[in-house]
C-alpha cells in the first residue's frame, strides 16, 4: 500500500504536470516517458549479482529506500533553481532513481515467489492487484484537488503544492521500506554459476538461462495480437471483407 502511494504520487498525471510547469518540451515528455522502460534493461545484470550475494531482503530494502530518497531533492529543485535548471536536476535525478528502482526489482520477485506457496498465487497477487488498485484510487484523487487548489484556483504556488505531493510519497516510501524489514525471508536457492566469481561465473550464469525457450514463449503470445492487428488491417483497407 505505501508503495502504491509514492507510485501513485510521483507518477502518472502528477510527474507530466511536475515537468510541465518546469518548461518540458514534448520531446523532453517522450523521453521521460521512456526512461523507466530503458532503466529496466538494468534487471538483466542486476539479477547475477542477486544471485551472487543472495540476500534479498537486503538488496530491496536498500536500493528501493535510495531511489525514493533521491525525490527530496526532486521536491527543493523548484523551489530553490529556475526552471531550465530544476528540470535538469529533476531529468538527472529522476533517472538514477528509476535505474535504482529497477536494480532490486528481481531480488523482490524471487522473494515474493518463496513466500507465497504456488497455489495461492493467483489469488494472493490478484488481492495484491486489487488493493493496489483501490489504493491509487483514494490517493490519487485527494491529491488531485489539493493539486487543482495551485493550478486553478491560486490558493498557493503551483512548486509548493508539487513539493507537498512529492513529500508525502517519499514518507510512503520510506514506511513501505519499514515494511519490508519485517518481512521473512526464506533461504534462497542460488544457481551454480552465481557462485563463483569473476568472469567465468557470469557466464556460467547466462549461459543457464534458456533465452530461446524464452523467446519462443514470447513469440506465441504476440503471434495472436498480431493475427487480430493484421484482421483488423484488412477490414479497414477493404470495408466489405468481414473481421
Amino acid at each position: 500500500v505505501f508503495a502504491t502511494v509514492h507510485v501513485t504520487l510521483t507518477g502518472g498525471a502528477f510527474q507530466t504536470g511536475f515537468a510541465l510547469m518546469l518548461g518540458a518540451s514534448s520531446f523532453w515528455m517522450g523521453v521521460l516517458g521512456a526512461i523507466p522502460t530503458f532503466c529496466g534493461l538494468v534487471q538483466i545484470v542486476s539479477s547475477y549479482f542477486v544471485e551472487r550475494v543472495g540476500e534479498r531482503r537486503r538488496i530491496t530494502g536498500w536500493f528501493s529506500r535510495a531511489s525514493r530518497a533521491l525525490w527530496v531533492p526532486i521536491l527543493l529543485a523548484p523551489l530553490f533553481l529556475g526552471g531550465s535548471a530544476a528540470f535538469t536536476v529533476f531529468l538527472a535525478l529522476f533517472l538514477v532513481s528509476s535505474v535504482l528502482l529497477h536494480v532490486p526489482v528481481p531480488a523482490f520477485t524471487s522473494w515474493l515467489s518463496d513466500l507465497v506457496p504456488p497455489d495461492h498465487r493467483g489469488r494472493f497477487f490478484g488481492r495484491r492487484s486489487m488493493l493496489a488498485a483501490l489504493t491509487t484510487l483514494v490517493v490519487s484523487l485527494p491529491a488531485a484537488a489539493f493539486l487543482d487548489l495551485a493550478t486553478k484556483r491560486r490558493v498557493f504556488p503551483e512548486r509548493a503544492a508539487f513539493a507537498v505531493l512529492f513529500g508525502v510519497a517519499v514518507v510512503g516510501g520510506f514506511a513501505s521500506f519499514l515494511q519490508l524489514r519485517r518481512q521473512a525471508e526464506p533461504p534462497m536457492n542460488r544457481s551454480v554459476g552465481a557462485l563463483e566469481g569473476g568472469l567465468r561465473g557470469v557466464l556460467r550464469f547466462y549461459r543457464a538461462i534458456d533465452f530461446a525457450d524464452m523467446a519462443k514463449e514470447l513469440q506465441d503470445k504476440i503471434e495472436p495480437i498480431l493475427a487480430d492487428v493484421r484482421k483488423v488491417t484488412q477490414s479497414i483497407n477493404d470495408p466489405e471483407g468481414d473481421i
